[in-house]
């Protein structure tokens, strides 16, 4: 299942990594990257929760109504 999503977006990854990597952020402030990934993910159907206590962190959940296996990223 996941390979298969990975070679369906193949250039949405390239284009992902090269965006992070072309704006770097030090730890607990990654302002700019937590905003952008929160774009993406609410653009695709995610719903983001986000609390003080998270700092840049966040997390999301996306009701596909399967039932089965979760993947983290972190």
């Amino acid at each position: 299942m996941l390979n298969h999503w990975i070679k369906n977006h193949k250039q949405f990854i390239i284009d992902l990594r090269k965006w992070l990597h072309t704006h770097p952020e030090v730890g607990f402030n990654e302002h700019e990257t937590a905003a952008h990934l929160q774009s993406v993910l609410k653009n695709v159907g995610y719903e983001i929760t986000q609390t003080d206590a998270m700092k840049t962190g966040f997390t999301c959940e996306y009701d596909s109504g399967v039932v089965g296996p979760v993947l983290g990223v972190r």
